[in-house]
């Protein structure tokens, strides 16, 4: 593995990286580990570095949505990033 790690950590551009730590963070590892495996010295790196794709952020919400709470959580309306709801809340 650690062959392999080297390559994507030597990639200049940092795609790899980011990549690396997307996966990871969709795939359920906590942020401490990917801070681990990513060589950041702060959370606030893996936070920079990690990007969740739409699909999986709504697959998070109706996995809440959807749960023991159908009464407290309204259901979620899917919106493009930066959108405000009608409301003027997000």
């Amino acid at each position: 593995m650690s062959g392999v790690w080297v390559d994507i950590a030597s990639d200049p551009s940092g795609h790899d990286r980011r990549t690396f730590a997307s996966k990871l963070a969709m795939a359920g590892v906590d942020p401490a580990t990917i801070q681990e495996l990513g060589g950041w010295r702060s959370l606030v790196m893996v936070q920079r570095y990690t990007h969740l794709t739409p699909a999986h952020k709504a697959a998070a919400v109706e996995r809440i949505a959807s749960s023991e709470f159908p009464n407290t959580i309204p259901k979620a309306v899917p919106r493009r990033v930066g959108e405000r709801a009608a409301s003027g809340l997000q």
